[in-house]
């Protein structure tokens, strides 16, 4: 509950600690002295991989991805019916499959229905 006066999320007066300098630089020393017993040669692959993923943490930057690409509208209805060709059997499809472009033409017409079942020609 937010009160009148008071001093939550203010920064405090305390000044920072001398331990938290000194700690700091004791792990680096003390991290610094481990990468540099750890003998890559002995370890296994997997030991290998597992150091890799773990050290590219903090030495690579964090990667941000900005998406500026730019979409194109698509228009919200379409104004041209589907075209939907139905077959009475597989071998009316296959006759349609390998037919010169003009029989085709003409197997559009005879089988093509509209949106609600009728005959495209009607």
């Amino acid at each position: 509950m937010f009160l009148k006066n008071n001093k939550y999320g203010s920064k405090s007066k305390r000044g920072k600690g001398r331990t938290d300098k000194e700690l700091k630089t004791q792990l680096r020393n003390l991290t610094k002295e481990i990468l540099d017993s750890i003998n890559v040669d002995e370890l296994t692959k997997t030991q290998k991989i597992t150091f890799l993923k773990s050290s590219l943490a903090y030495l690579l930057p964090k990667e941000y991805v900005q998406d500026v690409s730019v979409n194109e509208d698509l228009p919200l209805f379409i104004q041209d019916k589907p075209k939907v060709i139905v077959f009475d059997n597989t071998e009316q499809r296959k006759e349609y499959e390998s037919a010169t472009p003009e029989r085709q033409a003409e197997m559009d017409k005879e089988l093509s229905i509209d949106f609600w079942n009728k005959n495209a020609e009607a």
